[in-house]
This record gives C-alpha cells, sequence and structure tokens, in this order.
C-alpha cells in the first residue's frame, strides 16, 4: 500500500504521516505513547498511532473486503497532519501554545477518550487557521469561545463542536446559539464564527461529489438558525466532514480517496462582519491510498451482515456481491441513502426497494442497481446490487429503477418457477411449503449449469408462503462482463 496527496506539499503522505505521529508523542508528553498504552491500550490516540506505525513499517495486513476501516483511518491521519502547516514541525506547534496553562489543559482534556475526539477537533480548527496565516490562539477559559483570532480589523471568536452521528438534526441549532452566548460572553460586541466538524459514518463511501444527505440536512438547520435573525453575534458556520471514495477493485491495486471538505454559511444580519478572509474559511484537503492486494477471504463461514442505522446490508449480498469483488458493501450504503432513483413496491406488508444510481467514476461508467426489502416498520435489508452497463444493455440516460432491473434481468437472468408461474421475473405468487424447507419455494431452470444467484422475499404462514420478486441471475455470463470491462 502506497499513499499520496494532492496538495502542493514538499513532505509525503508517509513523512506526513510520521509527523502526524510524532505530533502525538509530543501532545502527549509520552513517547511511543507507552505510559497512555499500558493504562489505555483502546485510547484513540493510541489506535491511530499503532495503525500509522504499522503503514509505515508495512506491518499491516490487509483482506478484501475488511480493509476499508484501517484505510480510512490511515487517511484520516493523513488529512489532519495536512490541517497544519507544513514548514512547522510538531515540536515549532506546541511552541506555539505560549500560554503553559492551556497546554497543560489542553493534555489534560486529550488524555480522557471521552473528550479526545472533541478537543482534537478544536486543535485542528486552530493550526487550520494558523496555516493560513492568521495569528489565533486557543483559549482555556470557562465559558469563553475555543479560539481567539487577533486581526487587523480586532479580535474575533471561534468556537469548535464535533457532531456525532446520531445525535438529533436540531441540535445544530442548539450548539450555534450556546456559541453566540459564548462569543457574547467574550465580548459584548464581538463577533465570529463556528466550525463545526462531523465524523465519518462507519461503513459509508461516496459515490459522486454529491451533497452528502445528513450533511444536506445539518446545512437546512445552520440556515435556518442564521436566517432567523437570532444568534447576530455567530456570523458564519462552517460545516466540515471527510468524505471516502473507492475506485478500482480486487484483485487489481484500488485507489481510496479521502476528501475534507467544507460548507460556510453566513448570518443574513450578523452584529458584526467577519474580518476573517472568507477564504480562509474554506478547506480543500485530499489524500489517496494505493491498497495493492496480496490477501482476500478465505472460503468458511458466511461473511457477517452489517448494520448501518437502518440499513442492513445481509449475509447474501456479502456472499454473491461483495465477496467477489463486485459490488461493496459500502456502495449498497450509498445507492439505498442518495439514490438517482428509488422505488418501492408494497406486497402483503413486505416492501421491495429497487434503488440506481450512476457511477461515472469508474473506468467504465455504470449504473448500479440496488434491490432490498422490509417488512413493516424494519430496517432496510439490502439483499443484491448488480453493475449494468450502458454498452451492453439500453440503459443510456436511464436512471429508473424498474427500467434498468427488467433489462438486466432480461440479459442475465435464468428461468425461475414459483408453484405454476415460470418466467424470468416472479413479482408475487403462492406456494404450499415443500417438504424440503424454503430453499423450494423458487425453483431456477439452469440447463448450462453455471453459478448462480437467487433472490426471493417470502413470508410464511401456516404452511403456506408468499413468495415475492423471485429471480435467478447468471453469474458466469453476468461477471464474465463485468471483468471484460475492468481490464
Amino acid at each position: 500500500m502506497s499513499g499520496r496527496n494532492s496538495e502542493q506539499m514538499e513532505e509525503s503522505f508517509e513523512l506526513a504521516l510520521d509527523r502526524e505521529r510524532r505530533f502525538l508523542e509530543l501532545l502527549l508528553d509520552d513517547p511511543a505513547l507507552s505510559v497512555l498504552r499500558a493504562k489505555m491500550p483502546g485510547h484513540p490516540a493510541v489506535l491511530r498511532y499503532n495503525k500509522i506505525s504499522q503503514f509505515l513499517d508495512q506491518s499491516y495486513s490487509l483482506s478484501f473486503p475488511d480493509e476499508l476501516s484501517f484505510v480510512a483511518d490511515i487517511l484520516s491521519a493523513g488529512l489532519d497532519s495536512m490541517t497544519m502547516a507544513t514548514a512547522a514541525t510538531p515540536e515549532e506547534l506546541l511552541k506555539s501554545i505560549s500560554d503553559q496553562e492551556v497546554l497543560r489543559q489542553l493534555r489534560n482534556r486529550v488524555t480522557d477518550p471521552h473528550q479526545y475526539h472533541d478537543q482534537m477537533s478544536a486543535f485542528n480548527c486552530w493550526t487550520l487557521l494558523t496555516s493560513k496565516g492568521i495569528h489565533a490562539e486557543l483559549i482555556e477559559r470557562e465559558g469563553f469561545p475555543d479560539i481567539r483570532m487577533n486581526l487587523p480589523s480586532g479580535q474575533e471568536w471561534v468556537e469548535c463542536k464535533r457532531k456525532h452521528i446520531g445525535s438529533p438534526i436540531s441540535r445544530i441549532r442548539k450548539i450555534i446559539k450556546k456559541s453566540n452566548n459564548q462569543i457574547k460572553h467574550a465580548d459584548s460586541n464581538g463577533t465570529g464564527f463556528v466550525y463545526i466538524t462531523v465524523e465519518r459514518p462507519e461503513q459509508r463511501t461516496v459515490l459522486d461529489d454529491k451533497l452528502p444527505t445528513v450533511i444536506a440536512e445539518y446545512i437546512a438547520e445552520v440556515r435556518r438558525e442564521l436566517n432567523s435573525g437570532a444568534s447576530r453575534s455567530v456570523a458564519a458556520v462552517v460545516i466540515a466532514w471527510d468524505d471516502h471514495m473507492v475506485m478500482g477493485e480486487p484483485p487489481a491495486h484500488t485507489l481510496h480517496v479521502a476528501r475534507r471538505r467544507s460548507a460556510c454559511h453566513f448570518h443574513t444580519s450578523p452584529r458584526r462582519l467577519l474580518g476573517v478572509p472568507k477564504e480562509s474559511l474554506v478547506l480543500g484537503r485530499t489524500v489517496a491510498v494505493y491498497v495493492n492486494w496480496s490477501n482476500q477471504v478465505q472460503p468458511g463461514p458466511p461473511l457477517e451482515s452489517i448494520r448501518a442505522n437502518n440499513i442492513v446490508v445481509t449475509q447474501l449480498f456479502r456472499q454473491e456481491c461483495e465477496l467477489p469483488g463486485l459490488v461493496r458493501s459500502v456502495h449498497a450504503f450509498a445507492v439505498i441513502e442518495q439514490p438517482d432513483e428509488i422505488v418501492s413496491y408494497d406486497l402483503s406488508g413486505i416492501t421491495v426497494i429497487l434503488a440506481t444510481k450512476w457511477v461515472r467514476s469508474a473506468e467504465s461508467p455504470f449504473a448500479l442497481i440496488a434491490i432490498g426489502h422490509r417488512m413493516g416498520d424494519k430496517s432496510i435489508e439490502v439483499d443484491l446490487a448488480f453493475r449494468a452497463y450502458p454498452d451492453v444493455l439500453p440503459i443510456i440516460g436511464v436512471s429508473n429503477p424498474a427500467e434498468i432491473f427488467i433489462k438486466f434481468v432480461e440479459r442475465y437472468g435464468l428461468m425461475v418457477s414459483v408453484g405454476e408461474q415460470t418466467g424470468l421475473f416472479i413479482p408475487s405468487g403462492r406456494v404450499t411449503v415443500p417438504v424440503g424447507g424454503p430453499a423450494g419455494f423458487v425453483q431456477v431452470h439452469n440447463p448450462m449449469n453455471h453459478p448462480f444467484a437467487v433472490c426471493a422475499v417470502c413470508k410464511m404462514e401456516r404452511g403456506v408462503a408468499d413468495v415475492h420478486w423471485a429471480f435467478a441471475i447468471d453469474n458466469y455470463r453476468y461477471q464474465r462482463d463485468v471483468k471484460q470491462r475492468r481490464r
């Protein structure tokens, strides 16, 4: 695995990671974090330090499809290192904190695993501002904002917060109101901005540059508050987040790209306009890591299903779609959460869901179609997902999930039977539960004896099964087309 970054930096990605590792040692005043590791081996700083060391020493072991967490953490460490002024060493950076009481409190807080990420959010904002030539100071004073900026126009303030995934969206407005009070406490006629970092959700990657759904919801709340006429000491709010993109498929080398992105929104009637340059509030960082595969999960027990909020990627999906390297679980989450189009079909208490998303960043662009279901008010379970290529299917300019699905089944489907019904696709049928159990609900006609994937949503009651959305895909023909477009 090798890394690079897109900034015009003198140092390599590896040197940036080494700088981050050295910074952690100095920040915690603990060489190799040996003291902290002995007390709290699961501390976030220790885990980061260990992963950086594994990467730099090349002692890591990556196996598809479960490498994403390690790679994402390495990219996050690289992005954090890049927020610092690259001309400054970690020693020089910490020496620039002239107030020793501030440094002492900072060290106390980052030692606490529950405060670590929140405190590092403020620290990263401070290093970002100083890297842009702004004279900024960390402030550790009860009731005051985290940072004071000393500008030609006077003092301005920055309050830093970290938004945890899963906390209520409405909390954004409470954060702004509280920050407004802190700025007013520091200076009754003062002004400043709020810097809110949103933690990266697990099991999430992006397929395009669209604003993530959760970020769009946060921004909507920010706008409501800044347009309300309240919180006038908060002249602007910056929402910052990281996203992760995966390009390429194993066993070929895979490019993992992480971007630190931001959106800035200004108050419609602030107490005073900001003196800090608007360009200083814009983040733009990108790092990338190439992964060359040597390991893949070997045959054994089925891969476990994965849950993220109200979406579950099933064992069927992981075995049929992810393990062969066809569609990743993280991409299944992405297409359900941010589809180009999504449709649902209510079938006797079972809702079948089809979602599509065009992936244009791939060498051979394709439409990704995900198929899932939901029973009652339960989570959406993603059963299968497929790549539909426009050079073999008549789907150019099409995003309608039903249309793409039918075209896909017409090309790659095998005939199936449910009771007395036979066809490439059986929307709904009813059968008596066979002696052999559920495996006999759907009969697949496979004259060439090719490997196949079969999908059906079944609901059994009193010896009778309602079978919905039954179809089978010839994996030999489908995977042949996919492999040809990866060359």
